[in-house]
């Protein structure tokens, strides 16, 4: 009995993780590249974090790397925070998307670390495959890349 009670209160912790793992399955990846420096910033105590993206809905956090009120979008797709020099640690998400997680950088006080987000894109593999083409009417004949 005691038994069958622990499997009632565990069974719908169960299925939130499984339905959780097949969703994070169908997430997109995101990648990041660095862009050249071009922002001084004129306090000894801070360093500029910048994030340039398309990806819709981008975030990002630092845990306590942060600088309280410095958080802010700049136009569209660009966002930027003052963060305390040192190393930090960022996570950047987006809904739809999986998280990069613990990107590692030092700051060096006064600079901007600049980064492009974008979705990562997956080259499908080289080699031959099949198609196969339903016609209305049937029968009908179709040409592809002007082959008969």
């Amino acid at each position: 009995m005691r038994g069958q009670i622990i499997f009632i209160l565990l069974l719908p912790l169960l299925l939130l993780l499984t339905v959780s793992a097949l969703s994070a399955q169908e997430l997109k990846e995101m990648e990041f590249r660095e862009v050249p420096n071009t922002i001084i910033l004129d306090r000894d105590d801070r360093s500029l974090l910048r994030i340039e993206s398309s990806i819709p809905n981008i975030s990002f956090s630092s845990n306590k790397g942060v600088i309280p009120g410095t958080f802010k979008e700049i136009e569209p797709g660009v966002l930027q925070a003052q963060v305390y020099p040192g190393v930090q640690l960022i996570s950047i998400r987006a809904e739809g998307y999986l998280p990069i997680l613990n990107v590692r950088h030092n700051f060096p006080p006064r600079l901007t670390w600049w980064l492009k987000v974008t979705p990562k894109v997956i080259i499908p593999p080289e080699g031959r495959g099949n198609i196969t083409i339903e016609t209305n009417p049937p029968g009908a004949s179709v040409a592809f890349n002007n082959i008969p």
